[in-house]
């Protein structure tokens, strides 16, 4: 049996402990919560945030096991919307206050601010700043941003959230989630300009390598991409599609596309056995087989109505 928590918007119930039963999904249980549209796990405790909008939002901590709820902070910005958890240290990201934060794990006290100001071409989706998710570099001496509304890419001290360099993408792109491909490559959504970036890191510099579109910009909306085994997965609102595709010859290649069963597919996870993709405007969390060898996503094995999902982590 494999389980997950599966988090999305409500302010009922829309924390789900999810398992994997007979290839069939199942929900174990539900827990209050309030829009918990992202969450991480550290160690055997729950982090999640309450993405409220406009007003500031919340971090809750909770025990995994029993989950009761440990610590409840004010996220002292507007729309926090991705979590990023490295050993001792919490990174949050708002999209509405366009702020970067690191709190500590344990007792969730504030460490360190870094506030981001701009704007993009798209006068009504970046008329401000939208950092939208943040990661490591490799070497974990230097975090990464991605800023929705400016169209940068931020590289910061990790520590005190000291800015180091802005990296300008194409203007509308409109940055979100990122991945490595591997130590030297960085994989980045665009969910404005509907395409998918591949960047060298190398020097403490990101050059643009590669690009392509992956859907009509301002009707397709690219959200999350991952790399399993080399295999890169990308999600497309819109067109509601999950991407495969591999790096050939230094360049992108299309391998496979599959319908994800829902609508809105704006978080998913993979694993070797399997695909779970939470389709957010349908309610409905999705379960595919995946093939390992060729990291293929398979047939449909089940679906599960839970409220508005919008992440999916596997149980540590």
């Amino acid at each position: 049996m494999t389980k997950f928590w599966v988090g999305g918007y409500g302010e009922d119930h829309p924390l789900s402990l999810v398992a994997i039963e007979d290839e069939k999904l199942v929900i174990k249980r539900s827990v209050a919560a309030v829009n918990p549209s992202f969450i991480a796990q550290a160690g055997s405790e729950l982090l999640l945030v309450n993405e409220q909008f406009p007003d500031n939002g919340e971090i809750w901590k909770l025990d995994a096991i029993t989950h009761q709820v440990l610590f409840k902070r004010n996220s002292l910005g507007s729309a926090p919307c991705h979590l990023l958890v490295q050993g001792k240290d919490l990174y949050i990201s708002h999209y509405g206050g366009g702020n970067i934060m690191r709190w500590d794990v344990e007792r969730l006290n504030l460490q360190a601010v870094f506030q981001q100001r701009g704007q993009g071409k798209h006068h009504e989706r970046q008329a401000s700043s939208h950092v939208h998710s943040t990661i490591l570099t490799p070497d974990h001496q230097w975090l990464l941003a991605a800023d929705l509304g400016t169209d940068e890419i931020l590289m910061l001290s990790p520590e005190k959230l000291v800015l180091e360099k802005r990296f300008a993408t194409k203007a509308g792109d409109g940055p979100r989630h990122m991945a490595w491909l591997d130590p030297q490559h960085l994989l980045v959504t665009n969910e404005l300009s509907a395409s998918l970036s591949l960047y060298l890191w190398l020097d403490r510099k990101l050059t643009l390598v590669d690009n392509i579109k992956v859907g009509t910009p301002l009707q397709d909306y690219p959200a999350e991409v991952s790399v399993v085994d080399g295999h890169i997965y990308l999600s497309i609102r819109g067109s509601d599609q999950l991407l495969q595709l591999v790096l050939m010859n230094g360049r992108l290649k299309r391998v496979a596309t599959v319908a994800t069963a829902g609508k809105f597919p704006r978080h998913f996870l993979v694993t070797q056995q399997y695909v779970l993709v939470a389709n957010q405007l349908s309610d409905r969390l999705a379960l595919f087989e995946r093939k390992s060898e060729t990291g293929e996503v398979g047939a449909l094995l089940s679906t599960l109505t839970v409220p508005a999902p919008t992440v999916v982590v596997a149980v540590k």
